[in-house]
């Protein structure tokens, strides 16, 4: 989890967010951010990947092959160097997720239409949420 101020001193901005790299490589392959743009709003996800994809298509968040529960993420923008998905979360996606502690899966398609997954892991992130409400309360 990270915090910061906004301009004008005014409330702290916090998110919880995973950068993914591949080894041997400086530049991050994905990013995901779990955060409140706004404090009376739900949590957000919002999930940067490279700008190599196709349309239409989404972004697909699960915990394994066989999850029921997937997140289906809507493309909101590109811009150069990385595109954005983004959704809002329900209580019951966060209860969800909040229990999970093993791996996952970023699923989306590249500009030829093949279907790409990126692991990452969900160690941690209910103590990361956990930290996050006591921080937008």
């Amino acid at each position: 989890m990270q915090c910061q101020r906004g301009a004008e001193n005014t409330r702290e901005n916090c998110e919880v967010s995973l950068t993914i790299q591949e080894k041997n490589q400086q530049a991050p392959i994905a990013k995901i951010a779990l955060g409140r743009p706004v404090p009376s709003e739900n949590i957000h996800v919002l999930i940067l990947l490279p700008n190599n994809i196709s349309f239409p298509s989404s972004v697909e968040m699960r915990s394994d092959d066989k999850d029921a529960w997937s997140a289906d993420v809507q493309w909101k923008r590109c811009v150069p160097g990385a595109c954005l998905a983004e959704m809002t979360l329900t209580d019951a996606d966060i209860i969800r997720w909040h229990a999970l502690d093993g791996a996952g899966k970023i699923l989306f398609k590249d500009a030829q239409a093949n279907q790409i997954g990126i692991g990452f892991s969900f160690h941690g992130l209910g103590q990361a949420l956990d930290a996050l409400a006591q921080k937008t309360q």
